[in-house]
């Protein structure tokens, strides 16, 4: 996730700059792409804070509050801070685009290869069926 931070942020940076923004413009969308890019870590706490059988619905969380993060920021730096609508749109979406797909990709494989692991220790249905039956019954 850090390579695919650094490179969202290039993105997003060069999207604004082509778009005909200004620094203050390119500063501004580079700090929003800044705090989406702080909480692409929240997944990776690990343990104390996101348990496994949660982490599928934490990515899901911190991609949704990504999404309104974006909007949000692109809503205040050209209503409220009234930068030029064109660069900041661009360059945060590009930026917020890079780091998603990244993001989505990489949680696509952790998944995969954790319900991979999850087959190999329950090898057949049985032993699945009389583990999940012991249990119950020492319960």
């Amino acid at each position: 996730m850090a390579a695919a931070s650094v490179v969202g942020m290039g993105a997003g940076i060069v999207a604004a700059s082509s778009a005909g923004g200004t620094s203050a413009v390119t500063a501004a969308v580079a700090g929003v792409l800044a705090v989406g890019i702080v909480l692409a870590a929240v997944p990776l706490l690990g343990p104390p804070l996101v348990r496994p059988e949660t982490w599928g619905l934490v990515v899901l969380g911190v991609s949704g509050a990504r999404t309104l993060l974006a909007l949000a920021g692109m809503l205040v730096l050209i209503e409220v801070q009234d930068l030029d609508r064109r660069p900041v749109v661009y360059g945060v979406l590009a930026g917020t685009l890079v780091l998603m797909t990244a993001e989505c990709a990489a949680a696509v494989w952790l998944l995969g290869r954790r319900e991979r692991q999850r087959k190999q220790t329950v090898s057949t249905p049985d032993a699945a069926l009389s583990g999940a039956n012991g249990a119950r019954s020492a319960a």
